[in-house]
């Protein structure tokens, strides 16, 4: 599953460790020891082919034309499956996959793809070569289901470890990733989350914790917005309002902005690349002249009296120009 096998699995269909061993660096890669990838299919080692899918070919084909984009992001995920698939079937009493394995599992965003996989355990914190374990109380029948028979994490659960363990920004961005995709199951994943953080002392006073409930809310439309509203909160923004509509004097709709701070009519956008990019390379503008709108929409909020801050990517990799930024505007406190 997800390309990779096991040389178990490849002995059961006629293959000898000589054979697999020899198929290394030509069709497939070795992840672990007696774990593979394939990499490609291959007309000297077709006893290998069967364990290849359709759709993990088509992204190793459009990641190796197109570089470190989309295609190849989505590639590294499904590898990861494919090890937290492998290494599942041979989980120990009590483990668990959770953190950024869990997430890849339940399609919540990540910043990055883990080399190991993810797991809890109640009762010890023993990691090896192919996994991080990490010794957490968990409610095995209340905070887990089952994906392909192995024990994971449920997604509240998950937003609630990786705030923990991992960072604020990351947990909020899945948070309202997860809120966002069925709004109906918002209020009760929020009530779910807040029985969990009950029951652990960990979440129970963690800081970041009460933070991820106070910031999730669903609305941010994006990983970079989710990360950029918790950056700009963090360094000081007050009386944030997300997905805000502006009027004009009339009444009549302008805009809706991913942040606006109305007692000082300042207005946050995050700005990702994707949208000025046309659909053919993978953006989400099909006039091709999304760049043109935005500077008119922006002169409009101009003449209104309010002041545009726009965040990229790279600015929220620099919080102290960032925070100088926002001072220089009176957008802090």
């Amino acid at each position: 599953m997800f390309n990779v096998f096991s040389l178990q699995e490849a002995k059961a269909f006629g293959a000898e460790k000589w054979e697999v061993e020899r198929a290394v660096g030509c069709c497939i890669e070795r992840l672990y020891r007696a774990c593979y990838f394939v990499n490609r299919t291959c007309t000297k080692h077709t006893q290998f082919n069967r364990f290849a899918e359709p759709e993990i070919l088509r992204l190793m084909g459009e990641a190796s034309s197109a570089g470190k984009g989309r295609a190849w992001f989505g590639l590294q995920e499904k590898k990861h499956l494919g090890k937290a698939e492998f290494i599942g079937r041979r989980l120990s009493e009590g483990d668990v996959l959770g953190h950024t394995t869990a997430a890849l599992i339940h399609g919540l965003p990540v910043l990055s793809i883990p080399h190991k996989v993810q797991i809890i355990n109640p009762s010890r914190s023993r990691s090896g070569e192919r996994f991080t374990r990490r010794q957490r109380q968990i409610r095995l029948a209340e905070e887990t289901v089952l994906w392909h028979s192995i024990p994971v994490t449920d997604p509240v659960r998950t937003v609630l470890d990786i705030a923990t363990d991992n960072s604020l920004e990351q947990a909020v961005a899945a948070f309202d990733a997860l809120l966002r995709s069925e709004p109906v199951k918002a209020q009760g994943r929020k009530h779910a989350a807040r029985e969990i953080i009950a029951a652990n002392a960990k979440f129970s006073s963690s800081m970041r914790v009460v933070k991820l409930m106070e910031y999730s809310t669903g609305l941010a439309e994006s990983f970079g917005e989710s990360v950029c509203m918790v950056t700009i909160r963090n360094l000081g923004v007050k009386g944030l309002v997300q997905q805000a509509d502006i009027v004009d004097e009339n009444g009549e709709f302008v805009a809706r902005v991913d942040g606006l701070i109305p007692d000082k009519r300042i207005i946050i956008e995050f700005d990702g690349s994707v949208k000025y990019r046309d659909t053919a390379v993978g953006g989400i503008n099909e006039r091709g002249d999304q760049f043109m709108l935005e500077k008119q929409r922006e002169h409009r909020l101009h003449v209104l009296g309010y002041t545009v801050v726009r965040i990229m990517w790279s600015d929220l990799q620099n919080p102290l120009q960032l925070r100088a930024r926002l001072a220089a505007v009176g957008a802090l406190g």
